[in-house]
């Protein structure tokens, strides 16, 4: 007999959990609001569709391209047209030293010439190749770990703008095994965290010339439009659930309809409110707030060079800007000769001065900030300004085992999946929706 399934949230995570489920069961996908997508969205600033949260999905995990290629959208992949990036620091724009992976220089020694390193912190991150450490047993933050073996000048001026810029968190509370799983594999493989990243690249065998990044044309949204017209009838939008209870005749009654499993696809405080007997630890989750402002410029008006994808800020800076995307230089696709597009973030754990400004003081704040960066007068045509209120779940030391945990409290055939429990980015939202969805149907 066919399984009904029901998945509450249309967000991608949902709709990817259904477009797993499509053809072994009977799903039904209830969205509360009127659209689908849930952060992934675009809309218009000056005339230009823009992607209006993540503008780009990790290349090296699969999951968000292997489902694009399944919607038949691999000629529509693109990559960056340049790769380097800044961090401002010292009151100028520097270029990110290279080879590095996640902030974590592969040569140290060459680091100190970039003018984000002193040599004393160049020299004290190059002792971690002397393993004199050993390799880590269990979880622990990011920031103990790093300043362990590397010291404090790469964790602050390196690693923390970079995973800021990610996971808008706290590098010293936020967890090595979940935020940074290539790095906990390292350190869990070596006493130098170096020689277990070089170790692992080498065993990889990745093609140095690969791209880190892609996207869609027009943008990330394309995912989310092409799976709504493919599931069709079985996504309701508007369709707010109230009430999941267990069913006198077995399985699931959502608002009064019978279903044999349910699948949540919502932030943890939302599942919380619809389970009887939510386990303690989705109550616990911390989330951080965000807001993405959308700046479409006149080119003419930049004087500054524009020869990357963007930079970061960092949180030493005490500034209210975290990072801004030369999106016009970083995607071919995107503006034209007459406008340019900067995509400037703010807001990270600890800091929620945007929450209480309103929009023109915001676009104020960061347009000076973006100014004074970059060192150019800015012409701002037009400015969009998305705010993401509590929408980061911040993982701290863990996160891993406290949530394998919660699910096994679960009552029987209901499951949740999402960027509370297994990852922000759009590759980890598309696999924790379909293993999720698998394992439901597999019980």
């Amino acid at each position: 007999m066919t399984q009904r399934v029901a998945i509450v949230g249309g967000g991608l995570t949902g709709l990817a959990a259904a477009w797993e489920l499509r053809e072994e069961a009977d799903v039904s996908l209830f969205e509360a609001s009127a659209r689908l997508g849930g952060k992934v969205a675009m809309s218009l600033v000056d005339s230009l569709m823009l992607d209006e949260g993540a503008d780009a999905f990790l290349a090296r995990v699969p999951f968000a391209t292997q489902l694009a290629t399944e919607l038949g959208l691999s000629d529509d992949l693109v990559s960056p047209a340049v790769r380097n990036a800044y961090i401002h620091a010292g009151g100028a724009l520097r270029p990110i030293p290279s080879p590095q992976v996640l902030g974590v220089p592969l040569e140290p020694a060459a680091i100190a010439s970039s003018g984000l390193i002193s040599e004393r912190g160049a020299a004290r991150a190059a002792r971690d190749l002397e393993g004199h450490d050993a390799p880590i047993e269990r979880d622990e933050s990011i920031g103990s770990l790093i300043r362990r073996r590397l010291g404090d000048e790469v964790l602050e001026s390196l690693v923390d703008p970079l995973l800021s810029g990610i996971n808008a968190g706290d590098v010293d509370r936020l967890s090595v095994a979940a935020c940074t799983p290539q790095l906990y594999a390292a350190a869990r493989a070596d006493a130098s965290l170096i020689r277990g990243i070089r170790a692992q690249l080498a065993s990889a065998a990745r093609d140095p010339d690969a791209h880190i990044f892609h996207s869609l044309v027009p943008g990330v949204s394309r995912l989310v439009e092409v799976l709504a017209e493919r599931l069709g009838g079985i996504v309701h939008t508007g369709s707010r659930i109230e009430s999941i209870d267990q069913d006198p005749r077995g399985g699931w009654s959502v608002d009064g309809e019978r279903f044999d499993a349910v699948l949540l696809c919502v932030p943890a405080p939302v599942a919380v409110g619809l389970l009887r007997d939510a386990p303690t630890m989705f109550g616990a989750i911390e989330f951080s707030s965000v807001a993405m402002l959308t700046f479409v410029v006149n080119p003419s008006s930049l004087t500054c060079t524009l020869d990357g994808s963007g930079f970061l800020v960092q949180r030493r800076s005490g500034r209210l800007l975290t990072a801004a995307s030369w999106s016009s230089a970083k995607w071919a696709h995107v503006g034209d000769e007459r406008r340019f597009v900067i995509r400037a973030s703010v807001g990270r754990d600890g800091d929620l001065r945007h929450r209480s400004m309103e929009d023109a003081a915001l676009i104020k704040a960061v347009l000076g900030d973006l100014v004074d960066t970059m060192s150019t007068p800015i012409d701002v045509r037009d400015v969009r300004v998305s705010r993401y209120p509590d929408a980061l779940a911040q993982y701290r030391p863990g996160h891993i085992d406290a949530i394998a945990s919660a699910r096994s409290e679960l009552p029987h055939s209901i499951g949740v999946a999402g960027a509370s429990y297994d990852g922000v980015g759009i590759p980890a939202c598309i696999d924790s929706g379909r293993r999720e969805a698998r394992a439901l149907t597999e019980l």
